[in-house]
């Protein structure tokens, strides 16, 4: 059996497909699940239940679906313990992700933000839009 690429997806990224699962992120997410294996760490997990919890979701959707979402979520990544600190994005708050990814040896970032796709590539990993990763993985 062929060892599943490595991926990290960011938290701006991880919200719109929990508001909106037909969503490109949606999509992008739904096809790292069935290809990838998703990874993720204590300070990634704790900025995305955070995000997701706040009350303007509210109108999208639930607060029990969303924690629904983070609970199923979380029970499919792999949990990486981070020991190291990257501080090469110009948004400090970003290198959490590029940590998770190279501790974890990610193939991908999933992000729409500027701040970490002008880094790509990051040594080996490719940090993509959602729409760039959908094109790759399918």
């Amino acid at each position: 059996m062929p060892i599943k690429p490595r991926v990290v997806f960011d938290t701006s990224a991880l919200v719109s497909a929990a508001l909106f699962a037909s969503s490109i992120p949606g999509c992008a997410l739904e096809k790292a699940v069935d290809h990838c294996q998703l990874i993720t760490s204590d300070a990634v997990f704790a900025e995305f239940t955070s995000v997701i919890g706040r009350d303007k979701f509210t109108g999208y959707v639930s607060w029990e679906k969303r924690a629904l979402f983070a609970a199923g979520l979380y029970s499919i990544m792999q949990p990486v313990t981070v020991t190291a600190e990257i501080t090469i994005c110009r948004d400090p708050a970003d290198n959490k992700f590029l940590d998770l990814a190279m501790q974890g040896g990610a193939k991908y970032i999933v992000t729409g933000d500027d701040d970490l796709l002008t880094l790509h590539p990051f040594q080996s990993i490719h940090i993509l839009s959602p729409a760039r990763f959908l094109e790759i993985i399918l």
